[in-house]
């Protein structure tokens, strides 16, 4: 059976420890002294509570921020009704 697999946001790394790398979401390069999102891949097993790293990515921290703000949407939010004035 496939294991599953997904990326999970760790933490802000500090300026410098991603320079030079491709930002995962985007796939641009990360700039020289800017702070930077780490993100790890993990592999879930059967195990509760051991998730195993697959891979270590780097993002952008607009992107990171970006990520983070669509998985917090909710999905069964429904929008607000307008008032409509009644003549």
């Amino acid at each position: 059976m496939a294991v599953e697999r997904r990326w999970v946001y760790e933490s802000i790394v500090a300026p410098g420890e991603a320079d030079g790398r491709i930002c995962r979401l985007c796939g641009q390069a990360i700039a020289d002294g800017h702070e930077a999102g780490l993100w790890l891949l993990k592999a879930v097993e059967d195990v509760a509570h051991s998730d195993f790293v697959a891979e270590y990515g780097y993002t952008h921290y607009g992107c990171t921020q970006a990520e983070l703000a669509k998985a917090r949407e909710d999905p069964y939010h429904l929008p607000e009704v307008p008032d409509i004035p009644h003549p």
